[in-house]
């Protein structure tokens, strides 16, 4: 089993205490990784979570995916 980043935990939480549930939108989690939700914020996670938003700014991010990109 692989060990969890440090932090991971701590991030995790942040995660599932910022965003209205395991799903993250877009929005949020451009709000929690950049602190706004700007356009350019938004792109960043587009560019970022290429594979769970396939260009569409309605897709939703697992907590745990986010988690792990902030540790």
């Amino acid at each position: 089993m692989a060990r969890e980043k440090e932090g991971y935990r701590d991030a995790l939480e942040r995660v599932r205490s910022q965003a209205a549930g395991e799903m993250v939108t877009v929005d949020e989690a451009a709000k929690i990784t950049l602190g706004a939700a700007d356009r350019k914020e938004k792109d960043w996670v587009l560019r970022k979570f290429t594979g769970w938003t396939p260009g569409n700014h309605d897709k939703k991010i697992p907590a745990t995916v986010l988690a792990r990109q902030l540790c």
